[in-house]
């Protein structure tokens, strides 16, 4: 009997392939197969593939039109005979050699679907780099063997690094969505949303290349690729929610607002019309305190205003903008801080735009007149809530005009600030 089957999406990985496979033969853990899917690849992943064949006799090859890796895995999930079915990308390998096998005693002494060990991520060279992701708390690092609640995980990443029973996710229906981004946290809420009990190995299964592929924003050129990731997080929450799982949610949302935020993905005209069309702009299931939130949601409000404008809406969108605390919003952007500002400044939609033209020509006096207004804005914040600590914000709402400390900006410069410009 096949105790555990490795599904590997492969399309135009030849130059990966032998390192991938080797590691997975290297696994102590015996009766195990390995179903390499070729996705429709154009360089020499086949022809590498059934030369592998000859020399490692747990490898199974099934080739398919190009698909994607969501297909591609759902394939490999239909060709599986395993009991329990894990998951390698062609680029990455398996690290501790052990692992697969105290993975599958564990899940099988304590009568577990889904056992999970660590991830980290490897450079070209595939030396260990470590894991952020540890560090700054979006999934468990798991340091003993034992079981846990699916709240206790985190978010729903890196699904790679566990095994799942197959006869489970057959009779759950569980699979991945046929999109080409957000398929597997969608395919791990899932699963979480019908578990009560993970399992957990305090070893390191997955070496993630993270140097291949480069980062989110280079997988999703296209509009439909936006879409598609956009809308996951919204069908990932909505199950997370569904299953009970509220705070897991609530913390993939912050994800959301990562990504939206990503490097200048919200100066993207079409991230921001996707998201409102997924999302709606005025979407109150967010953390409006979250600084990434008002990164976001300050240069959406605004476009829509350019693209939609009317007196009805301007006036709204400028009482939703007096209600952001812009001063306690930590390292917001230049562009955003002149977004909010204005609207703000403006005393009707027909002045908002004429200001939007002045602005766009360079209109020297105009822009002294928004300075002086941020002054003034700054030093009632002041006024009110005490000296104002900045750092980076000040340096970025002034232009790195007229500060005199890179720590704070303080009411006497503020004040400074407002002589200089009225004199």
């Amino acid at each position: 009997m096949t105790k555990v089957s490795i599904i590997v999406p492969v399309y135009n990985a030849g130059e990966f392939l032998a390192k991938t496979v080797e590691s997975v033969s290297k696994q102590t853990l015996k009766d195990i197969e390995l179903i390499c899917v070729n996705d429709g690849s154009t360089d020499n992943s086949l022809e590498v593939l059934n030369e592998l064949k000859d020399s490692y006799d747990i490898l199974k090859v099934v080739s398919q039109e190009n698909q994607g890796p969501a297909v591609a895995r759902n394939n490999g999930l239909k060709n599986a005979s395993g009991e329990f079915v894990g998951f390698l990308d062609a680029d990455d390998v398996f690290l501790d050699e052990e692992c697969l096998e105290k993975m599958y005693n564990l899940a099988i002494e304590k009568n577990l679907v889904m056992v999970s060990a660590n991830l980290t991520m490897l450079d070209q060279n595939y030396q260990d780099k470590g894991n952020p992701h540890y560090r700054i708390g979006d999934y468990a690092y798991f340091d003993s063997y034992g079981v846990i609640h699916p709240k206790d995980y985190g978010i729903p990443y890196c699904f790679t690094k566990a095994i799942f029973n197959l006869e489970f996710l057959k009779s759950h229906n569980i699979d991945f969505p046929d999109i080409r981004a957000g398929e597997d946290p969608i395919f791990l809420a899932n699963v979480f949303a019908n578990i009560s009990e993970i399992g957990t190995v305090p070893l390191t299964l997955y070496g993630y290349n993270h140097t291949v592929g480069g980062g989110v924003n280079e997988k999703i050129r296209t509009y439909d690729k936006k879409k598609q990731y956009i809308q996951h997080f919204k069908d990932v929450c909505e199950i997370l929610t569904d299953a009970g799982l509220d705070d897991t949610s609530d913390f993939y949302k912050i994800h959301l607002f990562r990504f939206l935020t990503w490097e200048g993905n919200n100066q993207d005209s079409d991230i921001i019309e996707i998201f409102n069309d997924v999302w709606g702009i005025d979407n109150k299931s967010f953390d409006e305190s979250d600084f990434n939130y008002v990164r976001f949601i300050v240069p959406a409000k605004f476009n829509l205003l350019l693209k939609f404008g009317s007196e009805e809406l301007f006036k709204k969108i400028t009482k939703d903008f007096l209600q952001i605390d812009i001063y306690d919003t930590k390292a917001i952007d230049e562009i955003v801080l002149e977004e909010y500002f204005m609207v703000i400044y403006a005393y009707s939609f027909e002045d908002f735009k004429s200001n939007c033209v002045k602005y766009l020509n360079n209109d020297l006096r105009f822009k002294k007149e928004l300075m002086e207004f941020k002054v003034k804005k700054f030093i009632f914040n002041i006024n009110t809530h005490g000296t104002l600590t900045v750092r980076k914000n000040a340096k970025m709402v002034f232009n790195n005009s007229w500060i005199g400390s890179d720590d704070f900006f303080s009411k006497y410069q503020l004040r400074k600030c407002y002589e200089i410009l009225t004199s």
